[in-house]
């Protein structure tokens, strides 16, 4: 995965995303936030087994790709940044490395396939009275 992002866009989305991350879990990989760059798009997905939330942030995607990194992390470090720095994203392996400027950052990842899919709403049922 690489992508070019604007750092404010993506800290709005990881603060976002982070408020529903458990803050004690017994699944690791809900610690953690699918970082998602395919097509033109690039989205930041949250879990807790009881609800899902997605946050689309746009960026100049260069290689597709899926991470996920641990939400707090990731959180913390885009508070660092400057609003309107230009931050680079990419994938080496089992890191995720983020550079902007003469600043560079690397947060470890956990396999992007062990991280739940998105819960879909279920549709109202009609009821019918007798």
């Amino acid at each position: 995965m690489k992508a070019t992002l604007k750092a404010s866009e993506l800290r709005d989305a990881v603060a976002l995303s982070t408020k529903i991350v458990p803050s004690r879990n017994v699944v690791p990989i809900l610690d953690n936030l699918l970082l998602r760059a395919d097509g033109d798009r690039f989205s930041v997905t949250a879990h807790n087994l009881e609800q899902s939330l997605i946050a689309f942030v746009s960026g100049e995607i260069v290689e597709p790709g899926r991470a996920t990194v641990n939400a707090r992390q990731l959180d913390q470090m885009l508070r660092a940044i400057a609003d309107d720095a230009s931050l680079k994203i990419e994938t080496d392996g089992d890191i995720l490395k983020i550079s902007t400027g003469r600043s560079r950052y690397r947060l470890k990842t956990l396999p992007a396939g062990d991280f739940p899919p998105p819960l879909v709403a279920d549709e109202p049922q009609a009821e019918t009275a007798p």
